[in-house]
């Protein structure tokens, strides 16, 4: 798309189809005018009946030109590179200075350089996915490539990224199919002790649903995905859910619970993103990359596969690969993509479950990272979905959020669709504000304030119709005009989410902090240009750290101790706030000032002047 001479042939073609179509045009003029004079001249002939004879040329009339001359030939536009020897705004035959020599080596060098081109091209046409080429889909990689260039990747990086592509095309698929598992540990399971093998009964699906099962469950066979096992001990049923938007597509789930409940976890956490964002700062250029169908392609241990059996109407088949749902399936995932991709986490890469994002803070480092994580991916023989993948992004969505050089900030469309949300009329619904609320509340300060009489209201509502009757969660529920107005303020907080930057050492960073009776809060901001004729609130801010909390029902007697406030604040202030902050760096030291608006209504003011000093002390002393 910005190389001229890459476009070259293609405008030449179509040049000559529009030349051909303009001479065709003045031809046709030509011959309709001619016919036109032809029929005027045929009323002044009318009065003989006998038609006129037809009209002959001779050569002689054709000598003295008595025939039309023919239309001239148009001058044809200069090429836009100009000449092929001299540069100049002509075609190479009309040059005034370029010899027969010249022109001859200059053609030939034009060859050459178009036939590497169409060489190229046909090597990227080449490495087109395996299924079948969908709209919305990338089908080849040359398109993923153009997707970079959309993106903003420079031209002078477009051939490094090619060779990039061309380097390693067996990792990329539209579908696993009859590949080869993953060169990963397989997942092995633990049952408990004494646990009874669980055996689900058919269920009636709607033919539509049963041909679906049947043709999905038959391409799973044709694949090695999975193995009938009609002798298997274990099975577990099958649930055909509808795919948002469809009225005849399917999505097949298997009902794991059973298994799930006698199952022994494996020890291990996913990353906190609260943390392992703090990896990009001072990241400019990203990627992003999806597996496709992730848990088919992780091996499942031989041991485990009649654990995950599942019953269909035609049998019950037994699974080779990791089943989505199971209880160990994603950390399984989590940590053998972290094995793998040690080389570069959290420095270059970050991973969640089947979504991993690279990173660089400039376009050759991303480059080489990008061929590093190829060589793993090849290595492991992981393989990855174009279409789900961007090489080259300015600004990257991954796990909800936007992330650039910038800063981090929540995707417009969640928070503009959570927003949007209606005053809830169930008490399901309220449980589903207050819930995806508190997922953007590290960029909504004072929170915890606002969300605290809807948080109140959920509560009282599950403790009347009992909190493990999930049914009884679609009763309609009822709300007062203090209600109402809680739930517009959060409606309102949302839409002014914050950006969260990344800290700057040689940016003024301030600390404002409240602890009283009914809880905390800690907010921790940064000023780029500080103004010292400015005051405080007028300063231009970005917000490093958002945190807070209503009073701890549990420990709130506890709570309300004024020593035990003010420690909790201190600990609370070494976890979150210099978490973000290298350890021993100086900028611990540009703090500002600290705002400590400890409301102890105490009258021993030593105590009081003791609790401050303690926060303060843990700001100067890290």
């Amino acid at each position: 798309k910005s190389d001229d001479i890459a476009l070259f042939d293609l405008i030449l073609e179509h040049a000559n189809v529009q030349q051909r179509f303009h001479r065709m045009s003045q031809e046709n003029a030509s011959k309709t005018d001619s016919k036109g004079s032809k029929v005027e001249k045929k009323p002044q002939r009318a009065a003989s009946s006998k038609p006129p004879p037809p009209r002959t040329s001779t050569p002689a009339a054709a000598a003295s030109g008595g025939t039309t001359p023919s239309t001239p030939r148009p001058t044809r536009a200069p090429p836009h590179d100009g000449c092929l020897v001299c540069k100049g705004s002509h075609w190479m035959n009309d040059c005034p200075v370029a010899t027969d020599a010249q022109r001859e080596e200059a053609l030939k060098q034009f060859r050459e350089a178009k036939e590497k081109r169409l060489s190229a091209r046909s090597k990227m046409d080449g490495l087109s996915l395996p299924r079948a080429r969908t709209p919305d889909d990338i089908s080849t990689l040359t398109q993923l490539l153009d997707r970079a260039v959309a993106n903003g990747l420079p031209a002078e990086y477009v051939d490094a990224v090619r060779e990039l592509l061309e380097a390693f095309p067996d990792v990329w698929r539209e579908a696993v199919g009859a590949d080869p598992p993953a060169n990963i540990d397989p997942l092995q399971v633990t049952i408990q002790s004494g646990a009874v093998p669980h055996r689900s009964s058919p269920r009636k699906y709607a033919p539509m649903q049963a041909q679906f099962i049947r043709d999905y469950v038959k391409s799973l066979v044709d694949s090695g995905l999975v193995e009938q096992n009609n002798a298997s001990r274990w099975a577990c049923a099958v649930v055909p859910v509808r795919k948002p938007g469809t009225q005849d597509k399917f999505r097949l789930t298997i009902d794991y619970r059973p298994v799930n409940k006698v199952t022994v976890p494996i020890a291990g956490t996913m990353p906190s993103t609260a943390t392992t964002l703090n990896a990009l700062e001072g990241m400019k250029v990203f990627g992003r990359v999806n597996f496709t169908q992730g848990f088919w392609q992780l091996p499942l241990h031989e041991d485990s596969r009649e654990v995950f059996s599942f019953v269909t109407p035609d049998g019950v088949y037994s699974p080779t690969r990791v089943p989505q749902g199971a209880m160990d399936s994603a950390l399984h995932f989590q940590s053998q993509i972290q094995a793998k991709l040690a080389p570069l986490i959290p420095k270059s890469a970050l991973v969640w479950v089947d979504d991993v994002i690279l990173f660089a803070p400039t376009i050759p480092e991303f480059l080489e990272t990008l061929r590093v994580f190829f060589g793993i991916v090849q290595a492991a023989n992981f393989k990855l979905n174009a279409a789900k993948s961007s090489l080259f992004e300015l600004e990257i969505k991954w796990c909800g959020r936007l992330i650039s050089s910038d800063g981090i900030r929540h995707d417009p469309e969640r928070v503009s669709a959570l927003a949007e949300l209606p005053l809830p009329s169930t008490i399901a619904e309220l449980q589903y504000f207050v819930c995806a609320t508190n997922w953007l509340h590290d960029s909504l300060p004072d929170y915890a304030r606002l969300i605290a009489p809807l948080q109140d209201k959920l509560n009282a509502e599950r403790k009347r119709i009992g909190r493990r009757n999930r049914n009884a969660l679609n009763v309609a529920t009822s709300w007062t005009g203090d209600e109402e107005a809680a739930f517009d303020s959060v409606v309102n907080l949302v839409w002014d989410s914050a950006l969260m930057a990344f800290p700057d050492p040689a940016a003024e960073m301030l600390l404002f902090t409240d602890a009283s009776a009914l809880g905390y809060s800690i907010i921790v901001t940064q000023v780029r240009n500080w103004d010292p004729l400015l005051p405080v609130d007028q300063q231009q801010h970005e917000m490093i750290v958002c945190k807070f909390s209503s009073t701890p029902r549990k420990t709130g007697r506890w709570w309300k101790r004024r020593r035990s406030r003010s420690l909790k604040l201190a600990a609370i202030l070494n976890t979150s706030f210099f978490v973000h902050l290298d350890s021993g760096c100086t900028v611990t030291t540009r703090i500002w000032r600290t705002f400590l608006r400890l409301e102890l209504s105490s009258r021993n003011t030593s105590e009081t002047a003791c609790s401050a000093g303690r926060c303060v002390s843990v700001v100067y002393t890290m």
